[in-house]
């Protein structure tokens, strides 16, 4: 890639992107050569220092999460210090840390030429009896979810089938019958309705019959 012209080349307010191998060209009329390439190793302090958590940051009391801590920087960080917030003196070395209690932590990476500090990261140390009332709670809320699900489920299903035996008419005996086939209680299991015929009357005329009386 070509950057510049001329017996001199001057980079000005040099960063790591100026890092890699240098050549120049010579030209006349008699043709070209290249030279030597050189390398520029641009050296500068840790930056872009990040805390990575492996897990969600949550874990139960007596357990352990591991923290990480990387960065860039040239040469390589080599020199890691952990801390956690308000608290002046180092918790950990080195580019991993366990954490054993709440709190938010952050590291340093060092190198030769300078240091950085990452963002803090949080730890949340909960109680075993904590984990295990929301678990218990979890289920229980579940349960009686299923539970209201299947009663809404059965008091349909026994409403639609009195419903069709509601409208079952028998027309030789006019006796209207419903039986619910899965209630439990014998005072509801058969409704039965009996419609009575219209009340029948009959009229008997008075016979009168002759009668003779004789005289002694």
């Amino acid at each position: 890639m070509f950057v510049g012209s001329g017996r001199i080349y001057n980079i000005s307010k040099i960063s790591s992107d100026h890092s890699g191998e240098y050549k120049c060209r010579s030209i006349n009329e008699h043709g070209e050569k290249y030279s030597d390439a050189v390398m520029l190793n641009v050296m500068y302090a840790p930056r872009n220092v990040v805390v990575s958590i492996t897990g969600s940051g949550v874990i139960v009391e007596g357990d352990s999460v591991t923290l990480i801590c990387s960065s860039d920087s040239n040469p390589p960080a080599l020199n890691f210090s952990w801390f956690k917030e308000n608290q002046s003196s180092a918790v950990g070395s080195g580019q991993s840390f366990s954490a054993l209690q709440s709190g938010r932590f952050y590291c340093e990476a060092h190198n030769q030429h300078g240091s950085q500090r990452s963002d803090a990261v949080t730890v949340t140390v909960k109680g075993r009896l904590v984990i295990l009332h929301i678990t218990v709670g979890v289920i229980c809320g579940a349960a009686v979810i299923l539970t209201m699900l299947i009663w809404r489920s059965r008091m349909k299903k026994k409403k639609d089938t009195l419903e069709t035996q509601m409208n079952h008419f028998r027309p030789d005996n006019d006796i209207y019958t419903a039986s619910d086939v899965e209630s439990t209680d014998p005072l509801y299991e058969n409704v039965t309705m009996n419609v009575s015929r219209p009340c029948e009357f009959e009229m008997t005329e008075p016979v009168y019959e002759n009668t003779m009386h004789e005289k002694p």
